[in-house]
């Protein structure tokens, strides 16, 4: 609506604060804000024109980088892709406290996105945007949006949008890798693990998807010898239960092979489709 729009805050005064929506603000791009005590925590964001806190939903980029590197600046290429693509949104790129085999991803990661978004909800009236989220993440990034969505179940994430991000540490190609227990030393917090789970289990996002979990759209490569192929299919399996809750694709090429012209094309059509269902749900 390109009108203005008054917002009314209920409460119980004789001066009633009147925010009044303004249609015509200018695009505002803020780099490096923080959101919490660490240096890592860290956000750029970037504010639409003509934007609306009933009309501007927020796309939370995650990076990836084996939980123990990458920076938001590689995800900063997807932001013009969403600024051409889905102009309807603001967009927000986060770093996240690196983990460390004494500082493990989780729940650390996890508690950082959950940090974000509290602070965007926080400053969404000043912003003007809505306090509703879709997290987009890559590899390591993909896993963290997955695992806040799934497991803590938030209200206000809307969709997860899912870049070759493991999502099931059971499966035999995780298991028997050389390298897993190593990895689970940096991604695990043995404290954190409840009764009932182990490390693999815990870290998985299929271990908590239910009928509640936010729509999700998944993409895994053919070819990719970091996060093998299966994990689509055990992303499946999860999500069977609960019809229309996931769209899953493949891509033929390797960890980033989503990037290729060919792929990106397909990809942003698939894109469109999902943004547009559950812009309508």
């Amino acid at each position: 609506m390109l009108s203005l729009v008054l917002y009314m805050y209920a409460c119980q005064v004789d001066d009633v604060p009147v925010v009044v929506q303004d249609p015509d603000l200018p695009a505002l791009n803020l780099s490096n804000v923080s959101y919490g005590a660490q240096p890592r925590h860290v956000m750029d964001v970037y504010l639409p024109a003509n934007r609306l806190s009933a009309a501007t939903p927020v796309v939370v980029l995650i990076h990836g980088g084996s939980w123990t590197a990458g920076d938001k600046a590689d995800m900063a290429g997807f932001v013009p892709y969403f600024q051409e693509n889905f102009p309807e949104y603001a967009v927000v790129n986060m770093n996240y406290v690196l983990a460390t085999n004494t500082s493990p991803a989780l729940p650390n990661q996890v508690n950082d996105v959950e940090a974000v978004l509290n602070y965007i909800d926080e400053q969404a009236a000043e912003w003007q945007v809505q306090p509703s989220y879709v997290l987009l993440g890559v590899s390591a990034g993909a896993h963290l949006a997955m695992h806040y969505s799934y497991s803590r179940q938030p209200n206000n994430v809307a969709a997860v949008v899912n870049f070759v991000g493991p999502n099931d540490f059971l499966d035999p190609n995780f298991q028997n890798n050389p390298l897993f227990q190593y990895m689970l030393g940096a991604l695990v917090d043995p404290g954190a693990i409840p009764a009932g789970m182990n490390s693999a289990s815990y870290a998985s996002p299929v271990s908590y998807v239910d009928a509640a979990s936010p729509p999700t759209l998944a993409f895994y490569g053919t070819l990719d010898n970091l996060v093998p192929y299966s994990q689509k299919q055990r992303l499946e399996t999860a999500f069977e239960p609960y019809p229309g809750k996931l769209s899953s694709h493949g891509f033929v090429g390797g960890h980033t092979g989503f990037l290729s012209p060919q792929n990106l094309s397909q990809i942003t059509t698939q894109m469109h489709t999902f943004m547009q269902q559950i812009t309508h749900d």
